[in-house]
Order: structure tokens, then C-alpha cells, then sequence
């Protein structure tokens, strides 16, 4: 007999040391792809966070050190063209960030100083 149940998609994966998040965390969409990956260190993000669509397309890079924002930022849409480059320096806005259209247009540019 064919066992046609459905199986239930496993939604995260965490790591906990001592009560705290620690190493390595997964996020997966419903259908059991994997939606976010990113690492904790003593509780706090830590390094490179990265997010896909359900299909695959790579969404977002960003980067934390001890739980502050830190490093570029990129974002893309679904179909793969760079829409968002943005700096930050442990939580504060820095560098120049830009803005692209649909159409890899750049719409939008900002400098940020410290």
C-alpha cells in the first residue's frame, strides 16, 4: 500500500548553547526551501544573513557583528537585478547607499556620514 500522507516541511533549524541562539540558523518557506540563513554568536547576529525566494533567486546579503548591523547590504528582486546597496558601520548608516529601478535604473543615491 502507497503511503500518500503529507509530511510536514520543516520551517527552521537552530542551534542553543547555554540557553542562548548559537551557530547557525535556517529559515525554510513552506514548500521546504530555504527562505534564510544567517549565524548567532552568544545570542546576537553574527556575519553574513543571507535570504532566497521560494525559487532560489538570492533576495538579500547582510552582515552583523555582535548584533549590530554591519557591512553592505545588498538587495535583489525575484528576478535577480540589484535594487538596494547599503553601508552600515555597527548599527549606523554610512557610506552611499543606492537605489535601482526595475530596469536597473539608478533611481536614488545618498551619502551618509559619521
Amino acid at each position: 500500500m502507497e503511503d500518500n500522507s503529507v509530511q510536514p516541511v520543516q520551517k527552521q533549524y537552530i542551534e542553543v548553547k547555554d540557553g542562548l541562539l548559537n551557530g547557525e540558523i535556517k529559515y525554510f518557506h513552506a514548500q521546504g526551501y530555504v527562505e534564510e540563513i544567517g549565524q548567532y554568536s552568544h545570542g546576537k547576529k553574527d556575519g553574513i544573513w543571507l535570504q532566497f525566494a521560494s525559487n532560489g533567486q538570492q533576495l538579500g546579503e547582510a552582515f552583523y557583528k555582535d548584533g549590530q548591523k554591519d557591512g553592505i547590504w545588498t538587495v535583489w528582486d525575484e528576478k535577480g537585478v540589484k535594487r538596494y546597496h547599503m553601508v552600515y558601520s555597527m548599527g549606523k548608516k554610512v557610506d552611499t547607499w543606492k537605489m535601482w529601478d526595475s530596469n536597473s535604473v539608478l533611481v536614488s543615491e545618498r551619502v551618509y556620514k559619521e
